[in-house]
């Protein structure tokens, strides 16, 4: 682990600096191993230069699950990783590279790949942020990582960082990357909706997120194509919920690729903790009003016949409904003073 990564990571739980101790173990600029500790005396371990800020230290049971099932195919996965793609006839680079396409990533960027696994997408990342860019690699299996950092070695990939974490506990500051990825894995997730939230903490407003997993077109689900498929792979019965998507979010579209076998969700990243609008405009027509008015302005206690008459009444005087009954309330209240 580079000594610079120090003013990037944060603590997973409290998000607060860490702090190196003073037995950690320093090759030139590298940390070797040693302990990273926050101001609430959590402590994060790095070993042969990878930090492990997985939180909780004891894992939920879908999460532990995961971990051993990535642990165990970590050192085969490459063998078999493009029998989706072998299955359905679609070339895997070409796929990944249109995935990537979408983050718009400009040279020079800061990118967050979650769950990278042994990093069959990161080489695409890693052209697109250039020299002078930085791609972090995150994984919760330190099996798969480490099949990962093979690939991209510190000598050749400078600017290519690794470490241990779950993906609800992400180990960074708010608005840190310029956009973040995720590719296959997502199903698996024991808390779907907070890592998405995770994501858009920590990827800066106006930067992309792009995440997919397995999961059958709806329009498939019932045919015989579909049903063949989830008989052999469960995962791909898998229904993404979107009601649990971000709040801060917009320009958001879902998509189905592969012969309809793996959505994709495509988020930009919101300033704002949900979308905003001019709720004051007139509204032309015999209703009237705005969408405010109409909205918080519902007169109580009025019989069904009261109100047709009060219509009839603002129909015949040539006017909307609200400003018929705002000009009755205020001539009221005036006469009351």
């Amino acid at each position: 682990m580079n000594k610079e990564l120090l003013k990037y990571y944060k603590c997973p739980l409290t998000k607060k600096t860490l702090n190196l101790s003073d037995k950690a173990s320093i090759s030139g600029n590298k940390i070797v191993s040693g302990k990273l500790v926050c101001g609430a005396k959590q402590e994060f371990s790095i070993e042969d230069e990878i930090p492990n800020f997985i939180w909780p230290f004891k894992l939920r049971e879908g999460e532990r699950k995961s971990l051993n099932d990535y642990e165990e195919i970590a050192a085969e996965y490459d063998k078999v990783a493009s029998f989706p793609f072998d299955t359905f006839g679609y070339n895997e680079g070409e796929t990944r590279a249109y995935l990537i396409d979408k983050l718009k990533i400009a040279e020079g960027a800061t990118v967050l790949e979650l769950g990278c696994g042994t990093g069959r997408g990161s080489e695409k990342l890693l052209k697109k942020v250039g020299s002078t860019g930085k791609l972090f690699m995150q994984d919760i299996s330190l099996g798969m990582l480490g099949a990962a950092r093979t690939k991209f070695n510190n000598q050749e990939h400078p600017n290519v960082f690794f470490s241990l974490a779950n993906g609800v506990f992400l180990p960074f500051s708010d608005n840190q990357f310029d956009a973040a990825f995720h590719f296959g894995g997502l199903n698996v997730f024991d808390d779907i909706d907070a890592s998405l939230k995770e994501l858009a903490r920590v990827v800066k407003p106006g930067g992309k997120i792009v995440v997919g997993d397995e999961s059958i077109a709806p329009w498939l689900r019932e045919t015989e194509y579909a049903k063949i498929i989830m008989n052999a792979n469960p995962m791909y019965d898998f229904q993404f919920d979107l009601s649990i998507l971000p709040k801060n979010i917009e320009n958001t579209s879902i998509e189905w690729i592969m012969g309809g076998t793996f959505y994709i969700i495509e988020i930009e990243v919101s300033a704002n903790e949900a979308p905003k609008g001019n709720f004051d405009i007139p509204i032309t027509g015999k209703r009237g009003g705005t969408m405010n008015k109409r909205y918080f302005g519902k007169l109580e206690g009025i019989s069904h016949q009261l109100k047709k008459e009060l219509f009839k009444a603002a129909e015949k005087g040539g006017q909307s409904r609200v400003d018929f009954i705002e000009e009755l309330i205020k001539e009221k209240l005036k006469s009351e003073n």
